[in-house]
Formats: structure tokens, sequence, C-alpha cells
């Protein structure tokens, strides 16, 4: 079981980072010079280290403030998510445990560092010895603790009240946000004198284009369904590496980034599962022909989901379920798009035709699972 973590020397730390932390450390009563700093995990959107010193250990991370413009949002969800965890931890009702925030010398969960460009926003967590991540689903049994310890995650704090939470991204989980950002970028590239690179990649996207627009349909019984399935506390980033497993017992012992955090719905992370672990080949692949739904993953994740809620969902949310396996590739896939037409500006790329790619990537994968809708629903009631 691999840990994701990386040490990182002070001479392989830009001047950059080593100046903001020279400045960071005190508040948290340590030093840039006293302290180990570990890279951890390989995320897309903050900076996060682990510090080692001589009197402290804790996670400290650098919050992204174009994903997140409003820094304290996350930080207070997390926080009320966290007190509400605890309580039932004291209470024996909640089997993992959560982690907060370490606050600061001026007893803040949050730091503001202004340097020459801007104001950053950091802040420190607990840090879980002998915790390991995993980056990729390799059995069944990895496939159904990660979907129960995300379904008790949810379980758990089906008694608070979800609208308290901050929504950190404003419909982020809203297809038809999705698409009008969408119609917006195409809406956007009309005037090919504005900017003819925009047109060229609308001209490119034209087959994906058609695509999306043919799943009126889809998108219609997902507006449909949505009106009957109760608001939840819900993770909406429920990936295998967002979950720490115990180095010694290799069972999950913490569900972390908290960052989305928000009320949702159940099919957005059932969706989510789904999506990052069944299918045989990653988001980034291009190689879609060999591409395969591994229905063992797949009916692991729904066992280990379902039985955390004791038979309790309603014929609609368990129904959402298969939907939201198919919703969230579909809107994923045009956000990709979309980011490929606006010229990458959200999602960090390795080559110019990345997102399109990585678009083409989802829809197949939405067109696969839509395909095995009857078969996915079966095993989803069966449980």
């Amino acid at each position: 079981m691999p840990n994701t973590h990386e040490q990182l020397t002070h001479s392989k730390l830009s001047n950059s980072i080593k100046n903001t932390l020279a400045n960071i450390l005190p508040l948290y009563n340590c030093s840039l010079n006293t302290s180990k700093i570990t890279c951890i995990g390989n995320g897309l959107i903050n900076d996060t280290f682990l510090v080692e010193s001589s009197k402290v250990c804790f996670v400290l991370q650098r919050i992204n403030t174009h994903v997140f413009p409003q820094p304290q949002s996350i930080v207070e969800n997390a926080e009320l998510i966290h007190q509400h965890l605890q309580q039932k931890i004291k209470n024996q009702s909640y089997p993992f445990r959560s982690v907060g925030h370490v606050k600061n010398i001026h007893q803040t969960a949050l730091t503001c560092y202004e340097n020459s460009d801007e104001k950053e926003y950091w802040r420190a967590l607990d840090y879980i010895t002998n915790s390991v991540t995993i980056e990729a689903i390799e059995t069944t049994q990895q496939a159904e603790l990660m979907a129960n310890a995300f379904a008790q995650f949810t379980t758990t704090l089906s008694d608070l009240d979800a609208r308290k939470l901050n929504e950190t991204i404003p419909n982020f989980h809203n297809i038809n946000t999705r698409l009008q950002q969408l119609s917006t970028a195409l809406s956007a590239g009309s005037n090919s004198d504005s900017d003819k690179n925009k047109t060229q990649r609308i001209q490119e996207s034209q087959t994906l284009i058609s695509f999306i627009e043919h799943q009126k349909s889809f998108v219609k019984l997902v507006n449909e369904l949505s009106t009957h399935l109760p608001l939840r506390v819900t993770h909406n980033d429920t990936k295998i590496n967002n979950l720490l497993f115990s180095h010694v017992t290799q069972q999950p012992i913490a569900v972390i980034d908290l960052d989305t955090c928000m009320p949702g719905f159940l099919m957005n992370d059932f969706g989510d599962l789904v999506r990052t672990c069944c299918p045989n080949i990653d988001e980034n692949s291009t190689d879609l022909h060999s591409m395969t739904i591994r229905m063992d993953i797949f009916k692991a994740i729904a066992r280990g989901y379902l039985t955390a809620f004791n038979n309790n969902l309603s014929k609609h949310e368990k129904e959402s379920l298969v939907v939201g396996s198919q919703l969230i590739p579909f809107m994923l896939g045009i956000r990709f798009l979309t980011d490929h037409i606006n010229g990458n500006i959200y999602f960090q790329t390795e080559y110019t035709k990345q997102n399109l790619d990585r678009a083409k990537n989802q829809f197949h994968l939405f067109a696969l699972l839509q395909k095995k809708h009857n078969e996915l629903l079966e095993i989803v009631n069966a449980m």
C-alpha cells in the first residue's frame, strides 16, 4: 500500500515557497531551518506539505483562492463537520478519526500571508501518524472499504443540517450550470477576430459538442430525479486518495479533504466513486477502445456504500446512484471541454489538447455506463 509522501530538501523548494514558509512556520511554533518539509499527495488544487519538527507535526496547506475565492468558507465547513464528528466519535457512533485544524499562535484556523503579489491563505491540519493513501484501486476489498467509509461519513452527518454549510463552489455538481458555462465559452468565441485560436478549438470540438446536444433526455432525467432527492451533507470528491488507511491494518481510518463538503445529493458522491474506480484506464488515457467497466469493482462499491445506509434509502435515491454514475463523467466531460475551449485556464495540462482528450475519455465512459444502466440498477437494487 503506497504512501504518497515525497521529502523535499530545502534546496528543492522554490525561493518563493521558502520565503513564504519562513514567515508562516513561526506562527505554528516552528521554523524552516529546524523543520523537515515533505510534499504530500498529488492534488492539482492546493499545495500541501507535512511539517515535522522536534515540537510539532502537522499538515500545512496553501489554499488555492482561484478555486476557493472565499477560503474562510471551507475552514468554517471543515470545523463544523469536525465538531459534529468528534461528538459522534465520543459517543462511539463513528468508527473513524476526524481531522481538525491546528490553530496558529493567534488562535485562528486560517492564516493570511501577504506577499508582493497577492494575499495567500494557509491552514494547518492534524497529521495522523502511520497513515497512508492509495492512488488507485487494486482490489475489490479496497473498493468496498472505500465506498463504505465515504458512506459512513455521510450517514454520520445525516443529522447535521446541510443548509448550515457554505457552498464553497456554487453549483459544483449542477448540470445546468455546467451546460451554461459551455454555452458561454462557445458564445465568447463566435467572433474569430477576437481569438482565432479559440475559434479553432471550437471547430475541433464540434463532434463532442454535438454529442452533448443529443443528451437532452438524460439532462431532463437528472433534473426531474433531483426534485425527489433529499439534500444531504456530501463530500463531493470521493476519490480513493481522499481516504487515509492505516499502514498497520490497511483499514480506513479517516476521510480527508473536506474542501468540497457541501449540501448535495448521494448520486454525486456515488457517481464519483464509480467514475474514479470502475474504468480500467484513467481519465488521461487516450486508448478509448480498450476502456471497459470493472463490474466486480462496481459491485464492491455498491455493496460497501449501501451497507452503510442499512436499507434506508428511498427508491428514488437508489435509482439516483446509477444515474449519478453516468452524470459525473458526463458533467466532468463538459468541464474538460469547456476548459479546452477557454484555453486550459482551470485544469492543469501537460499538452495543448489534453483537456479535449480528457473530455473524449469521460464521454466514452458515460456512454459505456449508459449501456449498462439496467445491469447496474439490478446490482444496486439487489443490495
